[in-house]
């Protein structure tokens, strides 16, 4: 009869006791430290391998740690899964685990930063109507429960604007969904944003910071480019399958399942990527200059958003207010004009919008300057 020495835990005590184990057909025999145990063999629970690290019996009271042996297969005739057998090579042989790990994060960059792109294209391009409607109202619903407020703009000029807009959109395929909406909110200052349900809201900051309509029409034309484009399912999309990617391969199932409930905060902090941003830029000159609007009237407004936005950070820069703890802390106006002030490099823009506007006014043979 072969013998092993193991120890035992009885459950209660944290301490174990070092023991010898025997086995015959039909019960294990447990022996040692003052102790005379008989369990049957068909209740002990030989847990599988985990690299070079101890067995464990599992008893009905208690249970045993020992060192991993040919003699537990026998005696409990332990069956391993195909999947545990591989993690169990896996486990014993360091190069190849380090290998497979770091495949696994190769694979997850590559998905993140292609296979995730495309998913969220093709996910958002099919998206039903009424769950673009659903995610658009609810966004809308948020800020105007915390942030906005109605527009101070009398009828008659938002009539006026709403119908230049709709001018502008006529003809793209989107047309009937675009709605153009009014808000007031001095904490976002000059700015416009597109929802998923076709509306674009724009801000009495803008239409007051703009010289002329064009000016507005080119930024209403960049937010129908983001509509048009789906930039913000794609974008929500995107942030959103990130923290499950990380969520699942971290084990935490119950996080990712509550992401869906949490889509319309992550369409507001999520932003716009470059590549979002350059491709509305484009297809806001393009439509400007179809439209026969100077594509110049779009970089001149960006122009003025950088300059305003430059004196309200040297401004909110100036009157931080200190905590309890003497430390700065940024304004509020600050921390929510984040959410949809996320266009990167704007000087670079700017120049890429002229550059755009003066190659296809060249070729249409009309001016590029706004007047």
């Amino acid at each position: 009869m072969s013998y092993l020495r193991a120890t035992y835990y009885d459950g209660e005590a944290s301490r174990g006791a070092l023991v010898t184990l025997a086995c015959d057909e039909q019960l294990l025999f447990i022996e040692g430290h003052g102790l005379a145990l008989r369990v049957e063999r068909q209740a002990v629970v030989l847990t599988p391998r985990i690299g070079r690290a101890l067995r464990v019996l599992r008893l009905p009271r208690g249970h045993l740690e020992c060192a991993d042996c040919a003699e537990l297969e026998v005696w409990f005739g332990a069956r391993s899964s195909r999947v545990e057998r591989c993690v169990d090579w896996l486990e014993r042989r360091w190069p190849v685990l380090l290998a497979a790990t770091v495949a696994v994060i190769a694979g997850a960059v590559l998905f993140v930063t292609h296979g995730l792109p495309w998913l969220a294209r093709e996910v958002a391009e099919e998206l039903p109507v009424s769950a673009q409607d659903a995610v658009g109202r609810w966004t809308l619903d948020l800020f105007d429960e915390k942030y906005l407020g109605a527009s101070e703009l009398s009828e008659e000029r938002q009539q006026a604007l709403g119908e230049k807009f709709q001018k502008l959109v006529e003809g793209l395929p989107q047309q009937n969904r675009f709605r153009l909406e009014f808000r007031g909110g001095k904490r976002f200052g000059a700015n416009a944003f597109a929802l998923p349900d076709g509306r674009i809201v724009l801000l009495d900051g803008l239409v007051a910071r703009a010289q002329s309509d064009d000016e507005l029409l080119g930024v209403l034309a960049h937010e129908a480019g983001h509509h048009e484009h789906r930039h913000h399912l794609r974008s929500a999309i995107q942030s959103s399958g990130v923290a499950v990617l990380i969520s699942l391969m971290l084990g935490d199932v119950a996080t990712a399942s509550s992401l869906g409930a949490a889509i319309p905060t992550i369409l507001l902090q999520s932003g716009y990527s470059r590549d979002f941003e350059r491709e509305a830029d484009r297809f806001a000159v393009e439509l400007l200059v179809k439209k026969g609007i100077p594509g110049a009237s779009f970089a001149n407004a960006l122009r003025r958003l950088q300059e305003r936005r430059g004196a309200e950070s040297e401004c909110e820069g100036q009157e931080q207010k200190q905590d309890d703890r003497g430390e700065s802390e940024p304004s509020r106006a600050s921390q929510l004009g984040a959410l949809i002030s996320t266009h990167p490099e704007m000087e670079e823009r700017i120049r890429e919008v002229n550059r755009y506007a003066e190659e296809l006014e060249r070729k249409r043979g009309e001016p590029a300057q706004a007047p």
